[in-house]
């Protein structure tokens, strides 16, 4: 069967919530890298896997379906890309990445401003 990936991002004014499914099981997947791709000038970068001290999801893939960017640039607007890898720094091949829409991180919703 082949994997069709989906994903989302949800962005407030501090963080983006990230979730993906690839519809099935990846055989030999040991997790995913989370890239966050600017839509200013396309640029992809890495989240780090636990805080900005310590590796990014390339090096320490995640063993999740869902990741937060905490330390997204505010005001900024990003896509995110999801890599299945199948060991550190080594993307799983044949798989296509999921990857979402771009988001704003702002406090506008609509008429009203949220803050969190």
């Amino acid at each position: 069967m082949t994997a069709k990936p989906s994903a989302i991002a949800i962005a407030n004014n501090d963080y983006v919530h990230v979730a993906w499914d690839f519809g099935a099981p990846l055989q030999g997947c040991v997790g995913f890298s989370v890239l966050r791709v600017a839509k200013k000038d396309g640029k992809a970068e890495p989240l780090h896997a636990f805080g900005k001290d310590n590796p990014t999801t390339d090096a320490s893939p995640i063993s999740k379906f869902s990741w937060r960017d905490l330390m997204v640039p505010k005001g900024g607007t990003f896509s995110y890309r999801i890599v299945p890898m199948k060991g550190p720094n080594e993307p799983l091949p044949d798989v296509k990445p999921a990857e979402t829409d771009f988001v704003t991180v702002s406090e506008d919703c609509g008429n009203a401003k949220v803050f969190f």
